[in-house]
């Protein structure tokens, strides 16, 4: 059985107890250090903006194409507005999928020292991501509640998806 230590950590330890100024909540085990609530709620709020920059991007092009741009931008109705909805789902489901299978992180988990490994510490894959992330529609419900209470609960720190995918985020600093 794997030792799991639910103390906070103390920032820029290896091991509970050791002390420094700052406290995370963190976890550690195995040798790897669990991201909490916190830190990856931060990288989803950068992925958020670098997704909004794209879907404002795709829906004024749509818009552009379709003879849908009006002075504060675009406005989006039948067809155009179906196809700027699919186009916001694929480029959506593919950032997270795409960036997480090949690199491990996204934007914003890079930015906070964050990296997806599956639970034995590898690299993982696009199954794994396609997994985690289709399940990130129930862990997104009520602003990440359901993420964030499983996060809570787990000796890992994983939400839903990373349960059922069997991944775990990490700090990667």
């Amino acid at each position: 059985m794997a030792n799991v230590s639910t103390e906070p950590r103390t920032a820029g330890s290896v091991l509970p107890g050791h002390a420094t100024p700052e406290t995370t909540h963190e976890y550690e085990m195995d040798g790897l250090r669990y991201a909490g609530v916190a830190r990856r709620a931060a990288a989803i709020l950068v992925d958020g903006v670098v997704l909004a920059v794209a879907f404002w991007a795709i829906g004024l092009l749509i818009g552009a194409l379709t003879g849908g741009l009006v002075a504060g931008g675009f406005e989006l109705t039948g067809i155009p507005a179906l196809v700027a909805m699919l186009a916001y789902l694929a480029v959506g489901f593919g950032y997270f999928i795409g960036l997480e299978a090949r690199y491990g992180r996204t934007l914003g988990k890079r930015l906070l020292g964050l990296r997806v490994l599956a639970e034995d510490g590898t690299p993982i894959g696009t199954g794994a991501s396609v997994v985690r992330n289709v399940l990130r529609i129930v862990d997104g419900l009520f602003f990440y509640a359901v993420g964030a209470v499983s996060i809570l609960a787990s000796g890992r720190k994983q939400r839903l998806g990373d349960h059922v995918a069997e991944t775990v985020v990490v700090r990667s600093k």
